[in-house]
């Protein structure tokens, strides 16, 4: 439909609720029809490529063989030209250490040993007289460490000892406060927690602690279950319903880190169902207890076969059409309509 037509028919459904309802379950009919038939195309291609995986394994082994059969061989040969070359030596000829020759500092005479070298006088009217005239003799080395004065008699330099004041340090003590510190704030516990579901009627979920997948602080471990006082080892916690858990584990010096897993809720009634009319066996239907629902069959090309009433419990199905004919062998779909609002489909498959 387009343009005015299509306008008219959208106008429609806004006005009249049985229509808008029609259409939405023609909707869900060709979304469900479409994922079963996925379905089963996905698992006839599972069957086909396990058939061509088999075919393979006996030349994929073969060619695996012949490749090696040809490394083996290339790593022979390398190991015995690696033996051949360390098999060889190579000597190198000594290295002569060359000797040192120490001469003999020439003799000096006495007079020639005076050093002389330009003082620089920063005022004039500032001299000192020194007391202690050393002359070095020919074999010691003189060091000059401080300030030299030209004399004024004989033009030699002589040597002005300078006097340092002693240095006075003062320590002062330096007072430290510590804060105490909690030993558990420098650790981090971790652990891997996993969780399975609980179905909707009932109490089957469960948690598992891994024990050896704890890590940080000192082992041993201890582990607290939704808290309890009684900590252990115990690693897998079973029947549980939905909802959501407390978990404390601690360790060997008792710092206890706080941890939570929850457990969801699944829909655990049977969706897919085989039966054969032929031998007098029938499709029992389950559906959520308490509950009034809608129980409509189509077939795979979307058509409706059956329709029940609004009804609650489980619903008993022979194979027939809503005309009470016996319908084909083959894929089927049913759909579950609540009161409540809330949907559910499965497959039915009928066997002749």
């Amino acid at each position: 439909m387009t343009g005015e037509e299509l306008a008219a028919f959208e106008q429609r459904l806004q006005t009249d609720s049985s229509l808008a309802e029609e259409v939405s379950f023609v909707q869900l009919t060709n979304e469900v029809v479409v994922g079963a038939t996925f379905d089963a195309l996905r698992n006839q291609m599972s069957n086909d490529i396990a058939d061509i995986d088999a075919s393979k394994n006996t030349r994929t082994w073969g060619l695996t063989g012949l490749i090696l059969g040809i490394v083996s061989i290339g790593v022979v040969g390398m190991y015995t030209l690696s033996t051949e070359e360390d098999t060889t030596s190579v000597t190198a000829p000594a290295l002569q250490t060359p000797s040192v020759i120490k001469n003999k500092p020439a003799e000096q005479s006495a007079a020639s040993e005076k050093i002389t070298q330009p003082a620089t006088t920063e005022k004039t009217n500032q001299l000192h007289t020194q007391t202690d005239v050393r002359t070095a003799s020919p074999d010691e080395k003189i060091s000059l460490q401080t300030p030299l004065e030209k004399s004024t008699t004989d033009h030699t330099f002589t040597q002005i000892p300078v006097i340092k004041p002693a240095e006075t340090i003062a320590h002062t003590p330096v007072s430290k406060t510590t804060d105490a510190v909690n030993p558990c704030d420098q650790i981090t516990l971790k652990a891997v927690i996993t969780s399975s579901p609980s179905c909707d009627d009932a109490s089957n979920g469960s948690i598992t602690i891994p024990i050896n997948q704890i890590s940080g602080g000192t082992k041993p471990y201890k582990i607290s279950f939704n808290k309890s006082t009684d900590a252990g080892t115990k690693e897998h916690y079973a029947y549980l319903p939905a909802g959501t858990y407390n978990i404390n584990i601690t360790d060997a010096n008792g710092c206890t880190k706080n941890f939570s897993s929850e457990v969801t809720e699944k829909n655990c009634r049977k969706t897919s169902y085989v039966f054969a009319p032929d031998k007098g066996q029938v499709c029992t239907i389950t559906a959520k207890e308490d509950e009034s629902y809608v129980l409509t069959i189509l077939n795979m090309a979307g058509k409706q076969v059956y329709k029940t009433n609004t009804m609650e419990g489980s619903f008993e199905w022979q194979g027939l059409s809503q005309q009470g004919e016996y319908l084909t062998a083959g894929l089927y779909i049913y759909i579950l309509e609540y009161t409540s609002g809330e949907k559910e489909n499965g497959q039915i498959t009928i066997v002749r």
